[in-house]
């Protein structure tokens, strides 16, 4: 009895097993460079930055090609390191506070107290292989942490061309693309605090600004 059992326990295992069927390749996985965002007036806020919204297409660590307009498909056996919101969070982070303006740059998540919160919708981030190139687009919106109350919004868009058809030019282009996004959102960030702020302090009366 025993060992019709242990037969059975060997028979079914070795049928799960078949379902899965053979394994393939590891995937290689793939990573993007946050770029040297420019310098300037230091702000006295503290910025972080929330885990952007995607569609569902987007919100996977796959990585996304468009064959035809409006079709998303994804490269096979490569991968990015993490889902596509949380990387270009952590980008945002990492060039944000590279650039050295705010007070303190983190993740939403990071339990530090926040002026300012940057919220980001992915628009597009995938190669368009049918004009060889990459898309990326985001639309920023930066709003004041107490009541999310809008300091300034705009959609921050680059495409860059694929030298070939070879992936490792594809992740080049992808990074240039993104890397183009960063810097801008960054100059433009800092620009709309440092207005906002400015415009806050004339509204109060002299007598309060020197006590």
């Amino acid at each position: 009895m025993r060992a019709a059992l242990a037969g059975l326990a060997l028979l079914a295992l070795t049928g799960c097993g078949s379902l899965l069927g053979p394994s393939g390749p590891a995937p290689v996985y793939y990573g993007l460079n946050a770029p040297r965002a420019a310098s300037g007036a230091a702000i006295d806020q503290q910025l972080l930055i929330d885990v952007p919204r995607a569609s569902l297409d987007l919100d996977t660590t796959r990585i996304a090609v468009m064959q035809k307009p409006n079709a998303v498909e994804y490269y096979a056996d490569v991968l990015w390191r993490d889902r596509t919101p949380q990387m270009i969070q952590t980008l945002l982070v990492r060039t944000l506070d590279g650039s050295r303006r705010f007070r303190a740059v983190a993740a939403a998540n990071s339990g530090l107290r926040a002026d300012l919160l940057l919220l980001t919708d992915i628009g597009h981030f995938e190669a368009e292989a049918y004009q060889n190139d990459v898309h990326v687009d985001l639309t920023m919106r930066l709003v004041h942490a107490a009541d999310r109350s809008i300091v300034a919004t705009r959609t921050f868009s680059a495409t860059a061309p694929t030298a070939s058809k070879s992936f490792d030019d594809v992740v080049a282009a992808y990074d240039r693309a993104t890397s183009d996004v960063m810097v801008e959102i960054a100059a433009w960030a800092a620009n709309a605090a440092l207005q906002t702020a400015a415009t806050e302090a004339s509204r109060i009366p002299k007598a309060n600004r020197t006590r």
